[in-house]
């Protein structure tokens, strides 16, 4: 059984991609119109967030904040994933943190007593993305 599932927003809708948390609390990734299989991209996962702006996934597991820069990489390659994924310790998350919302190179996380905690991932990815939207690449 599903407990958590996110759709991407970005991409023209024959693109989208479908990210989803099993009981088990496995992170999987999916295409919502093509027969890919569900791929497995993370383990022991709390919460998980799309970013709002451009195709960059989110993910807290294991007390660690993965953020996965080009998600869509395992459906070439699962063995990329690794290059393409930032995992960053951080340890005043303490249990069931959820992500609240990711947008520019934030990643803000509400913890299980109500308290927010604000972290960082690396702000190149989305620049260089939105160079590419805009043409100057």
């Amino acid at each position: 059984p599903i407990i958590e599932i996110h759709l991407n927003q970005l991409e023209a809708p024959l693109e989208r991609k479908l990210a989803f948390l099993d009981v088990n609390r496995d992170l999987y990734l999916t295409t919502v119109h093509k027969t890919e299989k569900n791929v497995k991209i993370t383990t022991i996962c709390d919460s998980f967030s799309w970013h709002d702006k451009f195709d960059i996934l989110v993910a807290v597991a294991d007390s660690k904040i993965n953020t996965f820069f080009y998600p869509n990489v395992v459906f070439i390659d699962p063995d990329l994933l690794a290059l393409t994924t930032a995992v960053k310790e951080v340890a005043e998350l303490g249990r069931l943190p959820q992500v609240v919302h990711y947008s520019e190179s934030q990643i803000t996380i509400r913890r299980r007593d109500g308290g927010v905690v604000t972290a960082a991932s690396s702000p190149y990815p989305t620049i260089l993305l939105d160079f590419c939207e805009k043409g100057k690449w």
